[in-house]
């Protein structure tokens, strides 16, 4: 079975150290909502990816263009309309339309 590479590959910095599972929607765009964050500890597929060390712990994937990234990775892998379902459902106190898929691809 072929080793998972970093989803942000040739992204800004080299890439180097482990692969770990990062959040697509980061914890800090969760603050102050207990109920986006407790799906955000469930680590649901469509919200992860495989991330290096450098793009994970150096927050590359927190960047709008990282972000972008790993999400049309997961539009690939899951099809649109599952990821619209999963990301314009989640239960934000203010719903803001940059935290949409559509806002977020933009």
């Amino acid at each position: 079975m072929p080793l998972e590479r970093c989803a942000l590959e040739g992204f800004r910095v080299p890439c180097h150290g482990p692969i770990q599972r990062g959040h697509i929607i980061n914890f800090s765009m969760a603050r102050g909502n207990p109920e986006v964050r407790r799906i955000l500890k469930r680590q649901p597929e469509e919200l992860m990816a495989p991330l290096c060390e450098a793009h994970n712990v150096g927050r590359w994937s927190e960047s709008a263009e990282g972000r972008q990234i790993l999400l049309k990775r997961n539009i690939r892998r899951f099809g649109r309309a599952r990821m619209t379902r999963v990301i314009d459902g989640l239960p934000w106190k203010t719903p803001k339309p940059e935290w949409t898929l559509e806002g977020m691809l933009a």
